[in-house]
């Protein structure tokens, strides 16, 4: 069975949502969650567009999806930690082996 990339996205919105449910349970503000919502969607489009998944993300693409545009490095420490809050929760909840987010760094302001 082939999957398709829409399929791939359907994956990688329920992992998104099911991320924030966990953050609500946590007691994160509901504009926490909206923000992070928003972070991690937008992630999953750029994965998408690059053939790739929030599962099969690598380095390379965390880095490239962080330093895409002209942003400021507090913009980029804010998603990175988003992101790798749920990677985190991948790995407890759903015992995903692989971290993209290790090494890597963002330069203060």
């Amino acid at each position: 069975m082939t999957v398709k990339p829409q399929d791939d996205h359907d994956q990688d919105e329920r992992l998104v949502a099911g991320f924030i449910r966990y953050e609500g349970m946590e007691n994160r503000s509901p504009r926490t969650r909206r923000t992070n919502g928003y972070v991690l969607g937008s992630l999953s489009r750029f994965l998408n567009g690059r053939g790739k998944t929030i599962l099969t993300a690598e380095r390379d693409d965390i880095r490239s999806y962080l330093w895409r545009g002209q942003r400021k490095n507090r913009t980029k420490q804010g998603e990175l930690c988003v992101i790798r809050s749920m990677y985190k929760w991948l790995r407890i909840s759903h015992g995903i082996t692989s971290d993209p987010t290790i090494f890597i760094s963002v330069e203060r302001d």
